[in-house]
């Protein structure tokens, strides 16, 4: 796994929460993954993965993501089988 992803997901699973996570490192981190990530003119993202789906507000205003979507990132990724443990 490219310390890229690896880095990526120890700071989404880390505890207590990481507040220093861009977009573009989710993106990235899913992308290569192998996941859909598409990015809506009103402001969303939708991600893909392993026949589930996430949508997040990502305002344009707002380079990174809040606490709860942290969180959300982090439930999402589990219930696609991706656990801390890289």
């Amino acid at each position: 796994m490219p310390r890229t992803i690896e880095t990526t997901l120890v700071m989404l699973f880390a505890h207590p929460i990481t507040r220093n996570i861009s977009r573009q490192e989710v993106s990235t981190l899913f992308t290569r993954l192998g996941a859909t990530v598409e990015t809506c003119s009103s402001g969303f993202i939708l991600i893909q993965l392993n026949a589930k789906s996430l949508t997040l507000n990502a305002s344009k205003s707002r380079i990174f993501f809040s606490n709860e979507q942290v969180l959300q990132i982090r439930e999402f990724l589990q219930s696609c089988g991706i656990c801390d443990q890289v």
